[in-house]
């Protein structure tokens, strides 16, 4: 049997699937009504992934769906801990709030657990029955299919004749450039329920946070990023949550500060693993940006070895790697892109510094031709005012990106060791 603390620790980590999983294994031994209710849970959340992957919800529903469930979890668990009398009047409420034609289809293919025993049965191969009074018929969830094939399609020509923004309308927002004022009170709401002394001071200075939150989003949509700043700020002091992080992150790199835009995004994925940090198309086009930077989209096609996508990962360490070792990039869902410019990360004086390095464009495939844009040399020292020493080259258009470290400051006797490294400009 799991603790049920262990089970709010793992809702608490994202590790919500494997939540599920736990909570229901325990429920079993609680009685019928708790496994139906920890099953049905399991269902909605299998449900919720296929439709996200599938395209057939935005993100951001998607993600207060993933909210809700997570708190029904809090819920049942709660309820089971309490001894409470009534395990039927709980599921009948998670039934209310989850049961649907898509997640009764889950749970008769069996996609979410082994539901023997689960009080499920099909009555002549037309409906589905899950507990007591909810009958869904199949004719509906194929009716439901074909709505959503059709949608789809909707979709498509929306694509063809009004273009991306079309697109990006229809999906209702999909493509949110921060969390909305919803999304952090559902992720506040969690943290005090997972958490007595972060629950306490949150009810002490609740009036205080709900003004913050107000000041910093209405700032938000204005494009107020320096006035947001300061009240995002007051409100992380108050409890870990991600969402505020990764607002704080974005409002940070509209100001041109990307250590702290980085700082905000590593400690928003830090209370949250599971956060989908990467942005869309439409956030990113004619902005000037780092090209290889993971939340923008880079794709790590090749090079000498795996270790080489540890330059472009956003986390700054150092990597040991070899005199003529490449590190080959593509952009954003394989657009073309222009840039001008490669920052490298010095931290300090070391014969292992790079010393010269090649840069290269292409355009035909990861092993096809490219263009040598230059060879460069860097100062083998740290720059305060900058960390990252820049190298600017005319600006060039390409599909790929080719990077190959020369020699080290030491010579032949000291291997080069790779730092972070960025390419500014713009996708096409």
């Amino acid at each position: 049997m799991q603790h049920p603390t262990h089970l709010r620790h793992l809702l608490s980590s994202a590790r919500t699937a494997e939540a599920l999983e736990q909570l229901t294994a325990w429920a079993e031994s609680q009685g019928a009504a708790y496994r139906q209710a920890a099953l049905l849970l399991q269902a909605s959340w299998a449900s919720n992934e296929q439709q996200t992957n599938s395209g057939l919800i935005a993100n951001e529903e998607a993600e207060l769906i993933r909210n809700r469930i997570s708190a029904g979890a809090l819920g049942l668990i709660d309820e089971i801990e309490s001894g409470a009398s009534a395990p039927k009047a709980v599921l009948e409420g998670l039934q209310k709030q989850f049961l649907n034609e898509q997640v009764a289809a889950v749970m008769q293919e069996g996609n979410a657990t082994d539901l023997s025993d689960s009080n499920i049965e099909v009555q002549d191969s037309k409906d589905v029955v899950i507990g007591s009074g909810n009958v869904i018929t199949k004719k509906k969830i194929a009716g439901l299919a074909r709505g959503q094939f059709f949608a789809l399609v909707l979709g498509i020509l929306v694509l063809i004749i009004g273009g991306y923004y079309g697109l990006g309308a229809l999906q209702g927002g999909q493509a949110s450039a921060y969390s909305s004022l919803l999304e952090i009170q559902k992720e506040l709401k969690l943290r005090g329920d997972l958490d007595a002394e972060v629950n306490k001071r949150l009810e002490a200075n609740k009036a205080d946070i709900d003004k913050w939150l107000a000041e910093a989003m209405a700032a938000l949509k204005n494009k107020d990023y320096a006035t947001a700043v300061p009240y995002l700020e007051k409100v992380a002091e108050q409890a870990p949550l991600a969402t505020v992080r990764q607002n704080l992150a974005y409002a940070y790199e509209q100001l041109g500060n990307a250590d702290k835009a980085r700082e905000n995004l590593e400690a928003a994925k830090k209370i949250n693993p599971n956060l989908d940090t990467s942005k869309s198309y439409a956030q990113l086009k004619g902005k000037r940006i780092n090209l290889l930077a993971p939340e923008n989209g880079r794709i790590f096609v090749g090079g000498s070895n795996d270790r080489m996508e540890k330059l472009i990962d956003g986390l700054e360490r150092e990597e040991s790697l070899n005199t003529g070792s490449e590190l080959i990039v593509a952009f954003k869902d394989n657009r073309a892109a222009s840039f001008d410019q490669l920052a490298m990360l010095i931290v300090e004086t070391s014969g292992f510094n790079t010393n010269e390095f090649e840069l290269f464009a292409g355009n035909d495939s990861p092993t096809g031709k490219f263009e040598s844009l230059g060879k460069f040399t860097t100062q083998n020292l740290l720059l305060t005012q900058n960390r990252y020493q820049e190298f600017t080259f005319p600006k060039v258009t390409a599909k790929y990106f080719k990077y190959k470290i020369l020699t080290s400051h030491g010579g032949s006797t000291y291997y080069p060791h790779g730092m972070e490294i960025q390419l500014w400009g713009e996708l096409q």
